[in-house]
């Protein structure tokens, strides 16, 4: 029997996977592909508040908008030096259909770095 991992749901629930589960798998389980039936975010604009993001990300390719403030070393550069911004910035919007990496929940909206 392959080893399994609890995955909690945003809804509370639960699911058992196994180990190994891809991010197609999960995000099933999170509904993103009946949202995305809705809407994909066109339009909407979303401020990462993080540890910054790397805009030459190949997943973020266009995605990233560019501007932004890093309040740690009070300058315009909000490059990710740590990596944590950039991985939310993927969870929430990395390219879809370009078989790298993942696709973000909200594959229509644009990034702002950092604010």
């Amino acid at each position: 029997m392959a080893d399994m991992i609890s995955v909690h749901l945003p809804d509370g629930s639960r699911r058992e996977l196994a180990a190994g589960a891809t991010g197609a798998d999960l995000a099933a389980d999170i509904g993103a592909p009946a949202a995305w039936a809705v809407s994909h975010g066109k339009g909407v604009l979303v401020a990462i508040a993080d540890t910054g993001v790397d805009s030459e990300h190949p997943d973020l390719a266009g995605r990233i908008d560019g501007r932004g403030w890093d309040y740690i070393d009070r300058d315009a550069d909000s490059g990710d030096d740590n990596g944590h911004g950039t991985h939310i910035a993927g969870i929430l919007a990395a390219n879809a259909g370009n078989e790298l990496g993942i696709a973000g929940v909200s594959i229509g909206s644009n990034d702002l770095p950092q604010l």
